[in-house]
């Protein structure tokens, strides 16, 4: 019987097949993506799922990485549940950065634009990326965003803001 793959090696296996794909077509691929499921519902998560959407948004991820697609940005937030299901997204700040490295500030006006995303996932994660920047520009739409009507958000917006004060009083 052979053994099965891990999780990573699935993904390393598609990035690998994406990776001889023209931009424009990794980018089609990206959009293909539906917004993943938030990550109590449990029966979307289940390995079909796994295998047939999230490992793939996943190798896109490092594609677009790789090649620095700034207009990926949007896509990978846009696509972001509310949750962290195997913990997945938690490692989408390093994507981010890594797409416009070394010019972190560039992500600012991308995660202030998700911030007024209808999907709570995406407003999440923005404020998540919004925390570990710690820019001046953000703190305005950090503020007006400060009453989201979903907890978890809300509180991912709070600490962004407490980040960003901190950073600037330093």
């Amino acid at each position: 019987m052979a053994k099965a793959k891990m999780p990573y090696e699935i993904i390393q296996d598609l990035a690998i097949k994406y990776d001889k794909l023209s931009d424009a077509k990794v980018l089609d691929k990206l959009r293909a993506i539906p917004p993943l499921p938030d990550g109590d519902d449990a029966s979307s998560w289940e390995q079909t799922f796994w295998d047939n959407v999230a490992y793939h948004y996943l190798a896109l991820w490092r594609v677009v990485c790789v090649r620095q697609l700034r207009v990926a940005i949007p896509l990978i937030l846009d696509r972001a549940c509310f949750g962290d299901p195997g913990e997945t997204m938690r490692g989408m700040c390093h994507i981010l950065e890594g797409i416009v490295r070394p010019n972190w500030s560039e992500l600012t006006p991308y995660c202030v634009a998700a911030l007024k995303s209808e999907r709570a996932g995406t407003r999440k994660w923005a404020a998540f990326q919004l925390a570990r920047l710690r820019e001046r520009s953000a703190l305005s739409a950090l503020e007006e965003a400060e009453g989201d009507p979903i907890p978890d958000v809300r509180s991912e917006i709070q600490k962004a803001i407490r980040s960003t004060r901190e950073a600037l009083s330093e």
